[in-house]
């Protein structure tokens, strides 16, 4: 029998190789029934109405109010810090009291608007974004650029405004807690 032939008659319609796995033949697809749909028992009772959303989707039973995803929070606490760094920058030559107050409000803001669930995030974003600001503000500012010892420096004198944002943070994760929300 010639290769051809044999191929042919090997995996025409009628025939099956003896280590192929057998198919199961399948009904036709009524018209209402596609991708991921079933057709409707008779005998079990369904809703007349659309079905309503689950809750924790996103609508608007979950939470009163606007709900703020982890990193759409940690972004909030960068911009609110990076405007305090501008009008530090603007009054004087470093990163001080602006910088300060308006991290700590945007831990706060962040802490009452996330979700429950990424509310970790905020408890640990401000001294990374402190850090961040730092760097930026290094990089563009000083007149050395960004060295490990202006960083370092930077840090240190920051650790204050760090400590105060990560603990509105935390009193505002504790009040959520409290309050159940």
């Amino acid at each position: 029998m010639a290769w051809g032939a044999w191929v042919a008659a090997t995996f025409s319609a009628g025939n099956r190789l003896a280590w192929a796995p057998m198919s199961v033949p399948r009904r036709a697809v009524q018209p209402g029934e596609g991708a991921g749909t079933r057709p409707l028992r008779a005998d079990v009772p369904y809703p007349a109405g659309p079905v309503p959303a689950r809750p924790g989707l996103g609508d608007a039973s979950m939470a009163p109010g606007v709900t703020l995803t982890g990193p759409g929070a940690v972004l909030l606490i960068i911009v609110a810090a990076a405007l305090g760094a501008v009008i530090d920058l603007v009054l004087g030559p470093a990163l001080g009291i602006a910088t300060t107050i308006m991290l700590a409000i945007g831990a706060v803001l962040a802490g009452w608007l996330v979700r429950r669930r990424d509310l970790f995030s905020v408890l640990i974003s401000p001294p990374l974004v402190y850090l961040l600001i730092t760097v930026v503000t290094l990089f563009l500012v000083s007149d050395l650029g960004l060295t490990l010892t202006g960083l370092a420096a930077a840090l240190v004198y920051g650790f204050p405004a760090m400590a105060i944002a990560t603990a509105f943070g935390v009193l505002v994760a504790g009040v959520r807690r409290a309050a159940g929300r």
